[in-house]
């Protein structure tokens, strides 16, 4: 009897002799782990300072572009396809594909701030795992010959401006397979 998908849950510190196998494929993957790890490690330097970019503004609309500029013209050196001002004002969407069909990965990356507070809801930390995610995904594709395409979708206006709801009105989300996104909670 095959184990369904929903039905696995499983982790890497799990011992390997009972890992659960699926007839489409493995649950667990080394392989793609050491990539999304050699990835984001390449990247540390680019996420962190990303992370204090946004972190170190107050958020008024100049403070969003010049960080979302900065942002964007990094992925495009990164190999994604940009497009600024894609729906919203200070939305933006990067999109690298590799090979024909395969997955759509969706992956949103805020960028906010709280008037008076700033970061307080972690905007900066969210912005940043966002890219990180989808430089993983994208190096996974690349190195391991997946098809698929992942969509980094910058959210902006999240904060009183329900920035991911307009996008969603306007067909942002068309297409995607699955969109996931980090947030911050309280320690």
């Amino acid at each position: 009897m095959a184990i369904a998908q929903a039905d696995v849950l499983w982790r890497p510190e799990d011992d390997y002799r009972v890992k659960p196998t699926l007839e489409e494929g493995d649950v667990y993957r080394p392989d793609i782990l050491a990539v999304i790890n050699a990835a984001v490690d390449s990247l540390s330097r680019d996420l962190r300072e990303l992370n204090l970019d946004i972190h170190g503004e107050v958020m008024d609309v100049a403070d969003k572009k010049r960080i979302i500029q900065k942002s964007n013209t990094k992925n495009e050196k990164r190999g994604f396809e940009v497009t600024r001002h894609h729906l919203l004002e200070t939305a933006w969407v990067a999109t690298y594909t590799h090979g024909k069909g395969g997955r759509v990965l969706g992956v949103n990356s805020e960028i906010d701030a709280l008037p008076g507070i700033s970061h307080a809801c972690g905007h900066n930390l969210i912005g940043t795992a966002g890219v990180a995610v989808a430089c993983a995904a994208k190096a996974t594709m690349e190195q391991l010959d997946i098809d698929g395409k992942v969509v980094l979708l910058g959210t902006p206006a999240e904060e009183g401006g329900f920035g991911k709801v307009k996008l969603w009105e306007k067909g942002a989300y068309k297409g995607m397979d699955a969109c996931v996104m980090s947030v911050t909670r309280p320690a």
